[in-house]
């Protein structure tokens, strides 16, 4: 909102010259995190009070390696304050106008609600109860993810103009896109939805899940600003079209908003992880994981860019597929278990490893993946 007053009361000379910063999504983004940031140390020790007067605790299972009396004292559902700063901060530092902006923040608010509920059924019935179905879940993921498709592939809602990349996907390394055409929502639809929980998978300790989801919301920032810009488009060689005569144009995408969102996303992030880190005193709960991985997965759909979190966000995809592995292929398929312990940081924390430790060695793995997403953006 604050990026109409550069459009309302601009001047290029006196006092309000200053308002030209506005112009800029990267001034945006950084307002919109130090936002972000600043409502999570105003408001996050309130919430921690109001959460544990609730009695709105972690509920640990007995054969739980964190079955421990500081865990069951700390409370949960953090993640309502990471949505909340996020989508303020956003909506305040954002211009609105742009279709990329509804669908993530509605992610966010979306997925959200998924995991509230989750966390109440979970909290209401105590360490026994397992919260919402699978199927019910899945269900309102997918429902999410076709609501995404409709609004990305549908021209008139749709914020990319060209046919041919809006129904096409696109690779690491490789400059030209495969073109799925309506099958494209197919896509949308799981990525969305296995984004979330592959972020809710990996939220197991203190502080693990947060900086992971913050490098990939930095990564994709980057990436909204790049594609965003015509010459950078050009010069990276990004979303090559037919053109008169031949010729192959580069088109770039208005995406330029997703970067404010972005930051917004990385300073919540950062306000939770003063309260989260070891020992935490607050957790984000399924409230703020399946939000976060909701609304990561639909800026890497929105951007064209769905490598970019699997590459970016590899922390998630090595501990989804190694629970994928233990649960699917070795409990269910194989009638055994394959490794000791699953997910990798379960397995790690079982090799006698401190769970700072194990925290902090998947943190500096996290930033080699952020590297490596951001390597593609030459290497094509």
């Amino acid at each position: 909102m604050l990026y109409f007053l550069y459009e309302w009361f601009f001047a290029p000379e006196g006092v309000r010259v200053v308002l030209r910063l506005l112009r800029y999504p990267t001034f945006r983004a950084m307002g919109a995190a130090a936002t972000a940031f600043i409502i999570w140390l105003i408001l996050g020790p309130r919430l921690i009070r109001w959460l544990s007067r609730a009695h709105l605790t972690e509920k640990t299972r007995a054969y739980s390696p964190f079955n421990t009396p500081r865990k069951r004292t700390v409370p949960t559902m953090g993640g309502a304050l990471i949505v909340g700063a996020t989508v303020a901060a956003a909506l305040l530092w954002c211009d609105i106008r742009s279709l990329f902006v509804p669908p993530i923040l509605g992610a966010g608010l979306f997925f959200g609600a998924i995991g509230a509920i989750d966390d109440l059924r979970k909290l209401r019935g105590g360490a026994s109860d397992r919260g919402l179905p699978a199927a019910a879940k899945l269900a309102a993921q997918f429902a999410f993810g076709a609501l995404l498709a409709v609004w990305l592939l549908w021209p008139a809602t749709s914020p990319i103009p060209d046919e041919t990349i809006r129904g096409s996907l696109y690779f690491p390394f490789v400059k030209a896109g495969l073109y799925l055409g309506p099958a494209f929502g197919l896509l949308a639809i799981l990525f969305t939805a296995f984004a979330s929980n592959a972020v809710n998978i990996a939220d197991g300790m203190d502080g693990l899940a947060i900086v992971p989801a913050m490098l990939v919301a930095l990564v994709l920032g980057v990436f909204a600003y790049l594609l965003g810009s015509p010459a950078a488009v050009a010069f990276l060689q990004y979303f090559p079209v037919a053109g008169a005569e031949g010729q192959v144009i580069y088109r770039s995408l208005t995406c330029m908003e997703v970067t404010v969102i972005c930051g917004a996303l990385f300073g919540a992030g950062a306000g939770f992880l003063w309260f989260n880190a070891y020992p935490a005193t607050i957790f984000m709960g399924d409230t703020g994981s399946l939000a976060l991985g909701g609304m990561l997965g639909t800026a890497s759909v929105m951007l064209k860019q769905e490598y970019v979190f699997l590459i970016a966000g590899g922390l998630f995809i090595v501990e989804t597929g190694s629970s994928f592995i233990q649960q699917v292929i070795g409990l269910r398929l194989l009638g055994r278990r394959i490794f000791y312990r699953a997910p990798l940081h379960l397995a790690l924390l079982h090799r006698g490893m401190g769970e700072n430790k194990v925290t902090v060695r998947l943190w500096i793995v996290s930033v080699f993946f952020a590297l490596a997403a951001l390597s593609t953006l030459k290497l094509r």
